[in-house]
Formats: C-alpha cells, sequence, structure tokens
C-alpha cells in the first residue's frame, strides 16, 4: 500500500491578495503599536522635563549562515531534488533602542526583519476498520491524521515591531512593563540558551508555541533577592507582535527559575526552570528546564541543560484526526567553554508532533485509527568562536533522523532517510 502525504495549510504569512479584514486587522495593529511608541516618547520627554538624565542606547544584531545539505537522498523520495543543496542567507535581522529616562523608568523598542513564517499541518491518509457484526465484511474509513507540525520560514522578508514597552521598576523583586511585552519564556530561557544565532529555543524552534515572543499585554517580574532566582506572570492578547486580538480570551503566562544553593560555590549554577501558559487556543502549554554550570577556573567552565515541553493545540480544521494536537518534546545540550571566547556545544532534540497516533485509538465511533510513528530528533555538535566581541561564528555539523516510513520506487514502506547539513551560523552585533 502507498501512502500519500498530504499538507494542509494554514498560511500565517501575508498574501498578495489581502482583504478588508485583514487591512483592518492590520491598521489597528499598526495604531497599537504607534500609540505604544507615542507612550514611550512621552515618558522620555516628561523624564526630561523632569531633569533626569536621560540614557538611550541603539544597538543591532544580524544573524547569518551558510548551509550545505549532504543527505544523498535516494531518487524516489520527495527531498531529492535539494539533494547537494548550499545557501547562504540572513536568518533574521534586529534593532533594539534601550532607554533609561530615571532609576525608575525605563524602554525598550525592538524592531526586527525575517522571512514570513508559514506554519502547516502535515498529515497522513489512515485506513480505520469497524467490526460490524450484522456483516461479513469489516467497515472502513479514511482520516486524515496529523504526523507533524511544520514551519517554514522561505518567504520574503518582512520588517515587523517585535517589543515596544515601557518597564516600571521600584523595587528589584517588583517590576511592571507594558505595552507589546515580552513572554514569560524568552527572557527566562535565554539565560540557559545562549546560543540564538545558531538555532532559535526548543520550543521556538519547533513551533510548539503559537504566538511569537512579543505580545500586547503586561507583564509583572522580578529578581528574588541573593541571586536565588527570578519570575515573570505576563497577562496578554494571546496571538503575538504579528496580530490584535481574535477571541475573547487572554493568554496567561507564568514562569519562574530558582537557584537555590547560591551558599555553596559548587552548587551556585544549579537551576530549575519553569512555565505554564493557558489561553483559549491553547490550553494546555508548558515547560520544564534544568541546567547546572560550572566555571572551573578563569580559563575554563561548562553547562549542561535539558528542557522538557508540552503543547496543546485545538485547531479550526473539523477534519483532522485528532483534534486537538497534542505535541511534546525535549532538548539537550552541553557547552565547554574556554577563556569565554571559544569553546564545543553540543545539542539533542527529540520531537514528537503529534502523541495520540503513536497506539491504536479508538474514536468516538468505535473505529480504530490504528498507530504509525512520526518521531523526530536532531543532533548538532561543532566549535564556536569569538574572533572579536561583536562577531560569534560556529560551524556545526546537523542530522535529523524520523521514525516515519515512505514509499520508495518498488511501493514497499522504508523508514524515511535522515537530513545532513554543515552549517556556518555567524552573530554580527553592533554595540
Amino acid at each position: 500500500m502507498v501512502i500519500y502525504d498530504i499538507i494542509y495549510v494554514i498560511d500565517e504569512s501575508p498574501s498578495n491578495h489581502t482583504t478588508l479584514e485583514e487591512h483592518m486587522k492590520r491598521s489597528v495593529g499598526a495604531a497599537c503599536a504607534v500609540s505604544i511608541i507615542f507612550s514611550l516618547c512621552f515618558v522620555f520627554a516628561f523624564a526630561q522635563n523632569a531633569g533626569a538624565e536621560v540614557t538611550v542606547k541603539p544597538w543591532a544584531q544580524i544573524f547569518s549562515h551558510y548551509q550545505y545539505n549532504m543527505s544523498g537522498y535516494e531518487d524516489y523520495d520527495s527531498r531529492f531534488d535539494t539533494n547537494d543543496h548550499n545557501n547562504f542567507d540572513v536568518s533574521q535581522a534586529r534593532l533594539w533602542i534601550d532607554a533609561s529616562f530615571n532609576d525608575q523608568w525605563s524602554g525598550r523598542l525592538v524592531l526586527y526583519t525575517a522571512r514570513s513564517p508559514k506554519l502547516s499541518y502535515e498529515t497522513t491518509p489512515i485506513t480505520i476498520t469497524e467490526d460490524d457484526p450484522t456483516t461479513e465484511e469489516d467497515e472502513t474509513e479514511t482520516v486524515d491524521a496529523v504526523t507533524s507540525i511544520n514551519q517554514s520560514n522561505t518567504g520574503p522578508y518582512e520588517a515587523r515591531l517585535f517589543y515596544a514597552y515601557a518597564t516600571y521598576q521600584p523595587f528589584q523583586w517588583l517590576g511592571l512593563d507594558f505595552g507589546l511585552v515580552q513572554s514569560a519564556y524568552l527572557p527566562m530561557v535565554y539565560k540557559f540558551w545562549k546560543y540564538r544565532y545558531v538555532m532559535k529555543p526548543y520550543m521556538f524552534e519547533y513551533r510548539l508555541t503559537r504566538a511569537p515572543g512579543g505580545d500586547y499585554g503586561v507583564a509583572m517580574h522580578g529578581n528574588i533577592p541573593g541571586g536565588y532566582g527570578a519570575y515573570r506572570v505576563r497577562v496578554a492578547n494571546g496571538e503575538g507582535c504579528n496580530s490584535v486580538e481574535e477571541n475573547a480570551g487572554k493568554s496567561i503566562e507564568a514562569s519562574v527559575s530558582l537557584f537555590p544553593f547560591q551558599s555553596v560555590d559548587a552548587l551556585k549554577g544549579l537551576g530549575l526552570y519553569g512555565m505554564y501558559r493557558y489561553d483559549k487556543a491553547e490550553p494546555d502549554y508548558m515547560d520544564i528546564l534544568l541546567s547546572y554550570s560550572l566555571d572551573i577556573n578563569e580559563q575554563m567552565g561548562f553547562s549542561a541543560n535539558f528542557e522538557y515541553g508540552q503543547r496543546k493545540v485545538d485547531t479550526d480544521d473539523e477534519d483532522l484526526d485528532p483534534n486537538p494536537v497534542i505535541s511534546l518534546g525535549y532538548s539537550a545540550w552541553a557547552d565547554i567553554w574556554f577563556k569565554k571566547n571559544a569553546g564545543l556545544l553540543f545539542r539533542y532534540d527529540f520531537l514528537d508532533p503529534n502523541t495520540e497516533n503513536d497506539k491504536d485509538l479508538e474514536n468516538d465511533e468505535g473505529l480504530k485509527t490504528g498507530g504509525y510513528q512520526d518521531e523526530m530528533t536532531m543532533m548538532m555538535a561543532g566549535v564556536y568562536f569569538n574572533p572579536i566581541k561583536q562577531i560569534r561564528i560556529f560551524p556545526n555539523y546537523r542530522t535529523y533522523t524520523y521514525t516515519a516510513e515512505i514509499a520508495d520506487d518498488k511501493d514497499d514502506m522504508v523508514t524515511k532517510q535522515p537530513d545532513q547539513f554543515i552549517f556556518v551560523n555567524t552573530e554580527i552585533k553592533f554595540k
């Protein structure tokens, strides 16, 4: 039997034929962004009139890479045409403007440009069988079961407002952000995953979160005195920085990081991080991270990290089975650094995009759906070095392996071949 994959696409990037409703949503979004910027300008002017010393620090980042595909696909594989494909690309550029108005008030404005994303659900037709006792033949039905959630960043470049917020921080343990604010996840996880120019943090790399990091709302955050950790809580629309509110619900995120052994030198770097998110479209979203880092001496140190995440998404397509889609996975990475400007980096990821298809299930009508595998693993290893403070370079090898099966040229089902790449990632920082 030959199984053909069907791609069901939810296009989150702007099309060439924008509807009036989309124009209105973008206009409202632009109006929100402009009003936030004017609010920051008002705080800036107020601080100047109050005689405060205002400092503004603009800086920028450029993430680029070279990629060479050395996979050697068979000619029956749909990826055959990309064999030996190699390319240069700029994955993202960001402009940061940080302002300090006085000891308690500050602001941040971030603009970024990146290729437009497209989210798609990959489905596979599965034949399910119902035992009909009234007839000699069983009753069969074919359904499209979700096998993966894919994000493609191959569209044209788009410039967007990512963050635009003011911060009021009267105490170290209490701060308030309002505007287009950061999520409860990214500011915390970047303390552990320090290589954004190489790959995104796990939950964003595999699209285990529906909305981008920035969102319209308010956030409360602070540091636990004594270096014992930090917390962050955000209430926002839940649509991200690219859209205005589209439903009556709100997104609630809460995260906390703990470093409980500050009195023991060897255990100061042992930390635990946790985050939970709830909104109308994603009713169950969690992330847990365990980390340990140690400076052996002034010349050398290391860290080891493990992150686990789970996502539950209710889609608008009633024909997808199962719905909601539950995804989970984990990421483990370790780095060894020398003099802080060179080192080794290893990362291993596992992703199960749909946990419900791993076993033989029954739907509401008692039909057997049949189990199949669709897991993916990624392994990366490389050496990074920073020739100067403003430039980071990371040549690395990556391989993606799959448990899914595809039909070969004889219509036999075989395990999907791994992807193998050579990357050279770079970051240029203007700061």
